[in-house]
């Protein structure tokens, strides 16, 4: 079967790649970056289209934090904005994340109904392609946009994951993407110091928010699927489980791979370095791991399991459904 990619923009697109599509999301500047920002840390992350969706959602959730912008402005009921860099400092991390964005979220919402919905940002966008390959035939990576406008930063994202997909095989399907790709490939991220996006944080005073983006490059190598069965259609999101890509190898040389954490218990900040050893939550059973190699190699180093330490959770540890001793 011929594997196809498309690079496209702007939430009223999507529709075009229903339901035989799967879609990847990107918002670099700023919902994507955000959601992969609060997923990383532990949290459970639900984009929502609109500031009502935002609050309907709130009062089925315990303890939500509502984040997010429309129009740039901060909505009043509101108790952060749209920041990966003011989320990632925080420390409330069992509240989950109902998140707003003008145009980020919109473009994840109007996903639902695609094949699969996975969020993308230059955090992560050198793992996506190894995880897509083999479980789907047609992808389309979706920039945001912002008032009309594929913006410089969305473009390069985007054509760093297509580029990856075509040295798998994919094939651009139309002169559009084959052309982004070929402008962008190189690129470094700071080439999107020209958008106006970019201006709009410096005019704004988010300096901390760019600073941020072009300080987390490739340093999270972790998948991001979207659940669309939660909440009435509403996403939720949550990293990719180990256990699949131990079973078909597609952990990747030095890096580690998350799993879901839509229910964290230990501190997961420093799972996502590379080369190193980290708590993998799953689902009720932790493991540490460290890949050195791709997984089943000669020099691969296999996962450990371990029973958590008294008083860290009132969870017990179970594998293969027997309560570990």
């Amino acid at each position: 079967m011929q594997k196809s990619v498309v690079i496209d923009y702007l939430p009223e697109c999507v529709q075009r790649y229903r339901p035989e599509c799967a879609i990847v999301a990107v918002d670099v500047i700023r919902a994507t970056t955000t959601a992969i920002t609060a997923v990383a840390s532990g949290r459970r992350c639900f984009p929502v289209p609109t500031i009502g969706a935002a609050l309907d959602l709130a009062q089925e959730l315990d303890r939500p934090l509502l984040a997010g912008e429309s129009g740039g402005k901060m909505p009043d009921a509101f108790e952060m904005d749209n920041s990966p860099a003011q989320l990632v400092g925080r420390t409330d991390t069992h509240r989950p994340l109902v998140l707003v964005s003008s145009s980020g979220t919109k473009v994840i919402h109007e996903a639902a109904g695609c094949e699969a919905i996975y969020l993308a940002c230059f955090r992560s966008y050198s793992v996506l392609p190894d995880y897509l390959d083999g479980r789907h035939a047609r992808v389309a990576v979706i920039g945001a946009g912002s008032l009309g406008e594929f913006r410089e930063e969305d473009q390069i994202c985007c054509a760093w994951i297509t580029a990856g997909l075509m040295r798998k095989g994919y094939i651009p399907e139309n002169a559009e993407t084959a052309e982004l790709v070929s402008r962008w490939l190189d690129a470094p991220p700071v080439a999107c110091l020209g958008s106006r996006s970019v201006d709009f944080l410096k005019r704004t005073g988010r300096n901390a928010d760019l600073d941020f983006i072009l300080a987390h490059i490739d340093d999270l190598h972790v998948t991001l699927v979207g659940d669309q069965r939660r909440h009435q259609g509403h996403c939720s999101f949550g990293v990719v489980r180990t256990p699949t890509l131990l079973k078909e190898r597609r952990l990747l040389i030095d890096r580690v791979i998350g799993v879901d954490l839509q229910q964290p218990t230990l501190d997961v900040s420093h799972l996502f370095r590379s080369g190193g050893f980290g708590p993998l939550l799953l689902d009720d059973v932790i493991m540490f791991i460290e890949i050195t190699e791709i997984v089943g190699g000669p020099h691969a180093k296999a996962a450990q399991q371990f029973r958590r330490k008294p008083g860290a959770s009132g969870q017990r540890v179970r594998r293969g459904g027997k309560q570990l001793r």
